[in-house]
């Protein structure tokens, strides 16, 4: 069998590299109504994280479903995170108009930690949307819980995310290039890395569960 058979690894590379290039842009059009950007990035991570678990989909009629199906909550998804990045935005706008000195170091290294950890928290809300069906209280509560729990790893992913918008600010011209080559990277990274926590936490979840059960007595 040649290197370029159509089941081949150099084929299978280029076919998989391909999709998640058609994930990242199908995400980018699905969200440019600004609210639907919380389902567009969920179902995104959902189809790609079957492809990181070796399911290998079809990637438009899974992604529309899914886009369907979280389009309630994504639109929740997108008004919280709207709201936390203007009041973030607010803050630092009135930070760096106010005079100079007036605002003590302590309270924008806290501001600055803050801002950080909500990109985090709102860079993972869509994958626990694509992964779990749950209420919206939990969903965000769950998701605040998943970040504190990766926070180095998280960073990571956010860095790589804001790197090509710094970069089209530079260099407009290729920007849209590095911007599809560092998602498809990361989206494949990550879909690993949100497969592996999830099983992680679910595991311990069900570990917890059992551990109960043989230690609370049964009613009736």
């Amino acid at each position: 069998m040649g290197i370029f058979h159509y089941d081949g690894p150099i084929m299978t590379t280029i076919s998989r590299i391909t999709d998640l290039a058609i994930l990242n842009i199908l995400s980018v059009i699905c969200s440019i109504p600004i609210i639907t950007a919380g389902a567009a990035y969920s179902a995104k991570y959902y189809v790609s994280m079957k492809i990181s678990r070796g399911e290998e989909p079809a990637i438009f009629k899974p992604f529309f479903r899914a886009f369907r199906e979280n389009l309630k909550q994504g639109i929740g998804v997108s008004l919280i995170s709207a709201c936390v990045i203007a009041g973030f935005a607010m803050n630092w706008n009135l930070i760096y108009h106010s005079a100079k000195g007036s605002v003590p170091f302590a309270v924008m290294i806290l501001l600055a930690i803050l801002t950080a950890y909500a990109a985090m928290w709102i860079y993972t809300l869509p994958a626990v949307l694509a992964r779990y069906q749950m209420r919206f209280f939990d969903l965000i509560k769950n998701s605040l819980m998943f970040t504190a729990a990766h926070i180095l790893r998280l960073s990571i992913s956010v860095i790589a995310f804001i790197l090509p918008i710094y970069l089209f600010w530079k260099n407009y011209k290729w920007a849209w290039l590095v911007w599809l080559g560092i998602r498809c990277a990361m989206l494949y990274v990550d879909s690993a890395f949100f497969n592996g926590s999830f099983l992680k936490a679910e595991a311990e979840a069900e570990e917890m569960r059992k551990e109960m059960a043989k230690t609370l007595p049964a009613r009736g």
